[in-house]
């Protein structure tokens, strides 16, 4: 389940979590570390000092659950795929074949995904809702 959690710097995050209570203790912890700890991977004492941190509070808010949505996996990546097309993926990082999935599915999204979705929707005769009365045209992406 996916919960907004509303924080007192006035943001907002959508996590997942199986109860509010997690998802406030994700958040928390989320922005614990984003603000740093002095003296523990954050902010060193020294830096603190400079912007006048001396320790990093966060207030939860109001958690209100998302409506369930399901998301249906259209195709992955892993390190055989790059040797298929003669790279020598050993040398990758985990970092950097994530780094390579995201910017494929930026291409991917940018420019094929919702003409595909379309042609292959129709292929499989799935019905379409009556057009809104908003819409500008229905073959542009809705965004």
């Amino acid at each position: 389940m996916e919960f907004e959690v509303y924080y007192n710097l006035s943001g907002m995050v959508v996590i997942s979590a199986i109860k509010a209570v997690e998802a406030s203790d994700s958040v928390f912890a989320f922005l614990h570390g984003l603000v740093g700890k002095i003296g523990v991977e954050g902010l060193t004492v020294d830096e603190a000092k400079q912007v006048g941190l001396t320790e990093a509070l966060v207030d939860i808010g109001q958690i209100r659950p998302l409506p369930h949505r399901e998301f249906f996996a259209i195709t992955s990546l892993a390190r055989d795929d790059l040797e298929e097309l003669g790279f020598d993926a050993s040398q990758v990082s985990d970092e950097d074949m994530g780094q390579l999935a995201r910017k494929m599915a930026d291409d991917y999204f940018e420019k094929l995904y919702w003409r595909s979705m379309k042609k292959r929707a129709e292929s499989l005769g799935i019905p379409k809702l009556p057009p809104k009365a908003t819409s500008v045209d229905p073959d542009e992406p809705p965004f």
